[in-house]
Formats: C-alpha cells, structure tokens, sequence
C-alpha cells in the first residue's frame, strides 16, 4: 500500500514539474485617464515572489490582494499551481508607458510580457470628486450625493449614500439611513442597499475604495428647500471598527417656469416623440387611427391623455387608450407611452382637422416643448413623418350629370312622402293629446356617449382586475377621473384639487388609496394579499367616480 501511494506521488509530482514556467502581467484597462485607478496583476506558475518593473509615473496604491489557484485534471492526473498578485494604483501624466516585465527571483531567466498603457488627459482628472471635503486623518468618511443642487418640481430626484474607504470594509453594521423633510411630498419609488466595491476613485490625489451605501429615488410634488438628515453606519475592516457618518444635504425644489400651457400634461424630463397614422377618411363611418410614440425618461407615470379638439362632422371612436412600459432607475420612469385615438367621420364630406398639439417640459433646456401634428391631405396609407399628418381624403362622384340627374328625378316622391308624412304626423299629434299619455323622453346623444364611455371603462377595469395589474388599475382611476371634470390638460394633482371640492369624501378615499398604492407598490411592502385589497378597494372606487 506504500508503495502505491509513493508512485502516485512521484506522479504527480512528475506531472506539476513538467509544466512550463511562466510569469505574465495582465492589467484591467490599456486606456485610462490621468488618476484613474488601474488593476494590475502578475501570475505564475513558480512563485508568488515575482518583482515587476513600473514606470516613476504610475502610483501605487492601497489595494492589494495575493493568492494562489490550484486545480488538478482528473483525466490526465496532472496539478496546476498558480500564484496571482494584484496591486492597484493610477498615473500622475498623460502619455504612453509600459508596465513589466516582471521576474521570477527563483528563476531570474524567466521573465514576463510587457504591457503598454495609453494615458489621457480627460477633463481634470477626478474634477468632479475634488470639491468633496475630505475630513483630515479620516480612514473612511460618507456623502449624500445628488446629480444637482436644483431641481424642477416633478424631475426625478436619485439621491445616494455613497461611502468612501481606505480599506477594503469586510462588514457593515448599525447603518442608519438618512432621513428627509416633508416626506409626505414626495414618492420614494426604490431603495436598495450595497456592501461591496464598485468603483475605485481618486479624491484630492488620494486613492478611495467607493461603494454605495443607499439610493433613493423621489419624485418632488412641492417647491422649497429639503434637508436630507446624516446617514450613518460602522465599518468593519477585518477586527477593526470604524465609524462613518455624512453632512446634512439640502437640495432646492424650482417652480416651472410661468405661464404653463393649457396643453401642458404633466409630463417632465427628456422624451423624443413620434407619431403614425393608419387609414384615411374617404366615406362616412371610415375610422383611423392615430398613435403617438413617447421614449424617454422622467416621471412618465403622471402623464394623462392629450385632448383633441375635431370639428363637427368627426368624433372619436371609443375612448383614447393610454399604454405604459417603462421601468425605475436612476434616472426616473424610463421607458416608452404609446397614446392611440380612434377618429371617425360622422358625415359624407370631410370636414378640415385644425392642428393639434401638447406640451411637455423639457429639464435639459428648462422650456416646455410643444409637439403639434398637423393635419394634410394623404394616399390613405399608413404613414409616419416628423411633422406627422391626419389623412383627410374627400371623396369624389365619377359621374356628377348623372347625381344631379338622379336627384332632380326622385325630388316629386320626395315632396310627396314629406307631404303625407306631415298628414301622419298631424293626426298622431291630435290622437296624443286625447289620450294624455306622457312619453318617455328619447335618450340624448351625450347620455349615450356617457353610457358607452362608463361601459368602457368598466371594462378596461376588469380586464386589468383579471391580469392582477395594480399599476393600469390605479392609471385607470385617474382616467375616469378625467374624463368626468371634462379637463383638457390635467395632472394628479389638479384630479385631486377638483375631486376635493366636488366630493370631499370620494377625495378622501382615493388620497388613502393612492398613498397605499405607492407605499405597497415601491416602498417595499408588497405582498399578495395587499395586492388583492388594493385591487378591490380600485373596483369600488372607479364605480364611485363614473357615477360622478
């Protein structure tokens, strides 16, 4: 039995011998910017003790990590070694510089590549961290970081806990969020929390491990000054404890600028916006239909359907159908709204469609952009343009002698039937006041349009009740709240403003309702069960507002 363990042994140590040696450098990046921190690592398959060459220009720094990788092939029984170590740091000049090689000082021959590094200058290196304020002797500190000082009321706010370290924290313990006035104004939608690297910075020519600590996305209803509170936390480097706490934040919330425009939707941040057109209007009863495209980012979930005003003789076909698709980051509500209208002619000649047109604010120019579809004849094709067009086509006679001709001949019976129909209508006239019955009265067009809108609505609720979808429930509320003030433009707000004075108690209910909605939905206490109420307490309510 000793001698088979023997063999093996001196098999495979026969196996691990007989591998080539080597040492080689690697390094993270080729290109980098001047105090941008770079990794770079030598590996070896015959020692850990390999000394390498760096250029008088590159610094190094506080990271580093050594180890070594072994593995054994089961089919071949052969062992491999290896031994790795990183060291990190960055360049104090621009330029190109060459990094290696590197030596094994058990084998002084054997030597590795070497790696050329091109350094540029960026824009001042690590500018935007050099107005942080770096406590003195401080091993770890945190900040509060925004994108911005000011922000326009309804612009998506990211606010991060950031915490910059020295050492590489092992744990952390008793953390301590920060806090921020009139919490009530405003729409925590995502927090997440971090305990590890992701970013390694350079502040004031010294090298910080960064990671975050907390990030918080808000969106602001009401203009003023907010004060974030201090975040604090215990960082743990191996059996050490260090405190870390941040300043106070404070941020300014901006008005929009004045005056805003009756066609203003609610709509803020950065969105490009496209539209189509599918059909054409030849005859009456012809319905096309109208898309508008809207991508971007900002807070898209406060957007509402554009009014259009069309003369007499058009209508729209069904209600306008709002569609979301767009997720939570850093940057709001990104994603893309797709608005289509259903527009009918109602008579034989098509009448001409006025420009239509709505507003949104734009953050990066800090002006509300108009987008206007004008109106403009067509093949009857679906088509799309930048300036995007309503297709009106009037229909033509081929044969106009022959309409005239046709309708000079059927006038006498024409005359006729009105003349007998007059007679009729004069004895039923007679024959009702004998009798003295009342009749009912015929239901109105607006009652009937009313009618088919409550049913279309209703239905939209169910359809979203039966998918479990929260998020179209709660837009669709707000939908028929609209629609039943008649509003042109409308936010949540102004919904709510109107609901209050009209139906104090109703406006209680969805106010409760709505705070639920969001707390359930993206403060993170969302669960089945409050799913299935909200949904309910959803149902109830829009039958309350389409009987306003």
């Amino acid at each position: 039995m000793k001698r088979k363990f023997a063999a093996i042994y001196f098999l495979l140590s026969l196996c691990t011998h007989a591998q080539k040696d080597y040492v080689t450098v690697e390094i993270d990046r080729k290109t980098c910017t001047v105090g941008e921190q770079v990794m770079i690592t030598v590996r070896s398959n015959i020692s850990n003790n390999n000394p390498i060459i760096y250029p008088p220009e590159f610094v190094q720094g506080n990271a580093t990590m050594s180890g070594l990788e072994q593995s054994i092939d089961y089919n071949s029984g052969k062992s491999k070694t290896i031994y790795y170590k990183s060291q990190s740091g960055y360049f104090k000049k621009a330029g190109k510089f060459t990094i290696g090689p590197a030596f094994s000082k058990k084998k002084p021959n054997v030597q590795s590549n070497k790696i050329t590094v091109e350094v540029g200058r960026g824009s001042s290196p690590s500018s935007s961290y050099n107005s942080i304020s770096v406590p003195q002797s401080k091993t770890a500190f945190g900040v509060i970081e925004t994108q911005k000082d000011r922000y326009y009321v309804g612009e998506p706010i990211h606010i991060n806990g950031a915490v910059y370290s020295k050492v590489y924290p092992t744990n952390l313990l008793d953390i301590a969020p920060f806090e921020f006035e009139n919490s009530s104004d405003f729409q925590p939608l995502d927090e997440k929390t971090y305990d590890q690297i992701i970013d390694k910075k350079m502040i004031n020519g010294q090298a910080y491990l960064y990671f975050n600590f907390l990030h918080t996305l808000l969106f602001p209803s009401k203009t003023g000054k907010i004060t974030f509170s201090p975040f604090r936390l215990v960082l743990v480097d191996n059996f050490e404890r260090i405190p870390v706490a941040s300043k106070p934040k404070t941020i300014e919330i901006l008005p929009l600028p004045a005056p805003t425009p009756n066609n203003y939707h609610g709509l803020i941040g950065e969105f490009s916006i496209s539209h189509s057109v599918d059909g054409s209007l030849l005859k009456k009863g012809d319905v096309i239909t109208l898309t508008i495209n809207i991508e971007g980012t900002g807070n898209m979930h406060e957007m509402t359907t554009p009014h259009l005003t069309l003369p007499k003789g058009v209508s729209l076909f069904g209600k306008p159908s709002l569609q979301s698709n767009f997720t939570l980051t850093d940057k709001g509500d990104e994603g893309k709204l797709v608005i289509q209208y259903f527009i009918r002619l109602d008579q034989s000649t098509p009448p001409i469609i006025s420009p239509q047109s709505f507003a949104y604010f734009d953050v990066k120019s800090g002006k509300f952009i108009n987008y206007t579809i004008d109106p403009m004849s067509g093949n009857g094709n679906a088509s799309q343009t930048k300036a995007s067009t309503l297709k009106v086509l009037r229909s033509k006679n081929k044969d106009s002698g022959d309409a005239i001709n046709s309708i000079s001949n059927a006038s006498q019976w024409i005359v006729a039937f009105i003349f007998l129909l007059g007679i009729g209508a004069i004895f039923w006239f007679i024959k009702r006041k004998k009798l003295q019955k009342p009749l009912t009265a015929k239901p109105t067009e607006k009652t009937i349009d009313n009618q088919r809108w409550r049913q279309q609505i209703l239905d939209k609720m169910n359809t979203a009740q039966h998918a479990k979808n929260l998020n179209e429930s709660e837009r669709i509320l707000f939908e028929a709240l609209s629609y039943s003030f008649k509003l042109k433009a409308s936010t949540k707000v102004e919904l709510m403003s109107l609901l209050y004075h009209k139906d104090l108690l109703l406006h209680n209910e969805l106010a409760s309702f709505n705070s639920r909605f969001n707390n359930s939905l993206y403060g993170g206490n969302f669960n089945e069960d409050t799913n299935e109420q909200l949904l309910s307490e959803a149902a109830s309510l829009l039958q309350r507002i389409s009987n306003l």
